[in-house]
């Protein structure tokens, strides 16, 4: 990444960033689904 140039990033491992965004992609969706949920399916009644 051009970004960090400098002394010491030449080898730098910057894959955790792939999976953390992975992660915060996947959890964003299941809040849109969340909202979507409540929004427009009537919640069940229990007994």
């Amino acid at each position: 990444m051009l970004f960090l140039g400098g002394p010491g990033f030449d080898d730098t491992n910057l894959e955790f960033l792939h999976l953390i965004s992975f992660i915060g992609i996947i959890a964003a969706m299941v809040q849109i689904l969340e909202m979507f949920l409540d929004k427009y399916v009537p919640s069940y009644i229990t007994l």
